[in-house]
């Protein structure tokens, strides 16, 4: 049988091994409780990331379509339709590609309408051929000027 002194000092040992499992525990409570308030101050500010991501995506519509209206505007050849793309660089993108198809089609029509340039010159009836007295009356029915 076991004698006072030794449940005695199994009772001091376990209570130190209890002691030294609090101090584990309540170290490793502490550092949960640090990661978890880093993952919410993470976390907010993620959030805010994202706010203001939204805001500049907002942002970035606006000048965007901006951005369209003025190039209509300082190209009135190009249909605004023809202007297309989410980002500046892809307006600009479209915007070659519409100035490359209406002059593609400027060209097409200059080509089917060929028409010289100026007036031809005036001249008179073509008299050869026609007597004396016909060209008289040419003469006297048509003055000159």
């Amino acid at each position: 049988m076991a004698t006072v002194e030794e449940l005695t000092q199994q009772l001091q040992e376990r209570d130190e091994a209890v002691g030294n499992l609090k101090e584990e525990h309540t170290a490793e409570l502490e550092r949960v409780n640090t990661e978890l308030s880093e993952a919410k101050q993470s976390l907010e500010a993620l959030q805010n990331v994202d706010s203001t991501n939204d805001t500049l995506s907002g942002s970035l519509a606006s000048a965007v379509e901006s951005y369209k209206v003025a190039l209509a505007k300082a190209n009135p050849a190009i249909p605004q339709e023809l202007l297309a793309g989410e980002t500046i660089e892809a307006v600009d993108s479209s915007l070659e590609s519409a100035t490359a198809l209406v002059d593609k089609i400027k060209a097409a029509l200059a080509a089917e309408a060929k028409v010289p340039p100026g007036s031809p010159t005036r001249s008179g009836p073509n008299l050869e051929g026609l007597t004396g007295e016909a060209k008289i009356k040419v003469a006297l029915t048509n003055p000159t000027k």
